[in-house]
């Protein structure tokens, strides 16, 4: 892997201006009487329109990894269920730190180190707020021992399609983890949504990823929660000297069981879209923004979540860059 610069170059944005040539008719004098029409002035001959050029390199789209880099992203997150009114906001500011990189291997150990975090929860009428960078950052609306983990850093092992070692994470049952998360293998924030090809890809091409969560319900069966991402690579465009890609993607959210699972959740839908900004010269996430519809029928009734997620790298501010 490259090394790669700290922060993004600020974009410049050439402006171009197109001048319109008027062709210059000579014209002579008709020494035929003037009861004849005068000759029509000949029609300016346009150049035919150049066929558009299909960019057919193949491009690999990789993360890259230097020891003691840093980026900063700024990560949105929401979660409405329509059905009961309730919605949940959170933003925060996120610090990706490489600590170490197995060029062998081709994994970057990352650590994740929240800085700020905000929070809202509206249950009906009422709205609860939370804002660590306040003196009084108000009352969290959850436990102390989630607000703890939230706020917690995190180390990460990536490789360099974004795959990370899966951690295991505990439900809470049936009804109440299938709210728990609507992608539920996500475990990972950015990578997860953000999964780069293992070979080459040209603009079209797609690729697929599958992330699966299994539960134990007690002895009497599993409940898999499994979300499948289907990811186009749209087009490329070099900005500033770097190669920027533009990636969209589709999600398929779906629970299986086996064994005799009562009780369970069933989910009527769960698809989801977005759209992701990848720097393939120096190897990172620009921006990710992605959200899912989720219908689940539980005991009768189907409730609806909608989920939106979004992220983006903060440039430094002046008198920030690293020299």
């Amino acid at each position: 892997m490259g090394a790669h610069k700290t922060m993004l170059k600020k974009s410049m944005f050439a402006v171009l201006a197109m001048a319109l040539l008027a062709p210059a008719a000579a014209s002579a004098q008709d020494s035929k009487p003037t009861s004849k029409p005068a000759s029509k002035p000949a029609t300016p001959q346009t150049e035919p329109a150049k066929p558009e050029v299909k960019d057919d390199k193949a491009y690999s789209l990789v993360y890259k990894f230097t020891k003691g880099a840093e980026r900063t992203y700024l990560v949105r997150a929401a979660q409405k269920m329509e059905t009961q009114n309730f919605e949940i906001k959170a933003a925060q500011v996120l610090v990706e730190k490489v600590e170490s990189f197995d060029a062998d291997k081709k994994v970057g150990t990352v650590l994740l180190e929240p800085k700020t975090l905000k929070l809202s929860t509206t249950m009906g009428d009422r709205t609860q707020e939370y804002d660590s960078e306040k003196k009084d950052p108000g009352q969290a609306p959850m436990g102390d021992a989630m607000l703890k983990a939230m706020k917690a850093k995190s180390t990460l092992k990536v490789h360099a399609d974004g795959s990370t070692k899966r951690r295991e994470i505990d439900g809470q049952g049936p009804q109440q983890d299938v709210f728990k998360s609507p992608i539920f293998a996500i475990q990972d924030i950015p990578f997860d949504f953000a999964r780069m090809p293992k070979k080459a890809v040209k603009a079209g091409d797609t690729w697929t990823v599958v992330l699966e969560r299994a539960m134990k319900e007690g002895d009497k069966g599993t409940l898999t929660f499994k979300s499948t991402f289907t990811y186009t690579l749209k087009r490329v465009k070099n900005r500033d000297g770097q190669d920027i890609a533009t990636i969209q993607v589709t999600s398929k959210t779906e629970l299986n069981k086996t064994g005799d699972v009562k009780d369970s959740a069933e989910i009527k839908e769960g698809n989801g879209k977005g759209t992701i900004i990848f720097n393939i010269t120096e190897g990172h996430l620009k921006s990710v923004n992605f959200s899912v519809k989720l219908i689940v029928a539980e005991r009768g009734r189907d409730m609806a979540l909608k989920y939106t997620f979004g992220a983006r790298h903060k440039k430094p501010d002046a008198g920030e860059e690293k020299k």
